[in-house]
């Protein structure tokens, strides 16, 4: 993943080895044909989104393993020095967290599945991030699929799932997220073919 503020360019990475699985970039872009590493930070894991928020950078990350446990997290990297970015909070996710997006105080997180004892479920996460150092789990809305990406809008989440291709929920209540609509594209009517592939990614342009 990848995002641009200011004069600042911050690359989230993940690799197959083991000692150097993943982390963060910082690059200077004030000479856009000249870029300029300026700083990076490491992590135990695949970074999957960064999301830059004021003075913090915000991790989803985990990778996916076994298929049915592979719990992620959300880390926060405070970036006031930007040559040197330290670790201020970290919070766990339910399952592989894909993704991160902001509205207000609260972090929404869409994860893969995990085994709940009964079957798999993946979940949007919501975390208050008013306090960096000490996020908070606010609420759950559990899936029926992985959910690989959200794009949210005022007291509304839109989620990209497994199984239905776009899932609208109410985030009025972040502590009781609810679904008020789904869209499923049928494939077949579209293309004459139905590839059953799940929605993988989903923006909110203003």
């Amino acid at each position: 993943d990848i995002q641009v503020v200011g004069t600042y360019l911050y690359l989230a990475w993940a690799h197959s080895a083991t000692n150097h699985p993943g982390g963060l970039e910082i690059f200077s872009i004030s000479n856009r044909f000249l870029p300029v590493s300026v700083g990076h930070y490491e992590t135990d894991d695949h970074v999957n989104a960064v999301r830059v928020v004021g003075n913090y950078a915000y991790l989803a990350v985990g990778t996916a393993r076994t298929l049915t446990n592979d719990p992620g997290a959300i880390e926060i990297v405070e970036l006031t020095n930007p040559g040197s970015p330290v670790r201020v909070g970290r919070i766990g996710t339910l399952g592989k967290a894909n993704d991160i997006q902001f509205e207000g105080n609260f972090a929404y997180v869409p994860e893969s599945t995990r085994w709940t004892g009964t079957n798999l479920l993946g979940a949007l996460e919501i975390f208050d991030v008013s306090n960096p150092s000490l996020p908070t789990r606010a609420g759950v809305y559990d899936c029926p699929g992985s959910a690989t990406s959200v794009a949210v809008s005022g007291a509304y989440a839109y989620l990209a799932d497994g199984v239905t291709d776009l899932r609208v929920l109410d985030v009025s209540t972040p502590s009781n997220p609810a679904s008020i609509g789904v869209y499923d594209v049928d494939e077949r009517i579209v293309h004459s073919a139905e590839f059953a592939g799940p929605a993988r990614y989903i923006e909110r342009v203003n």
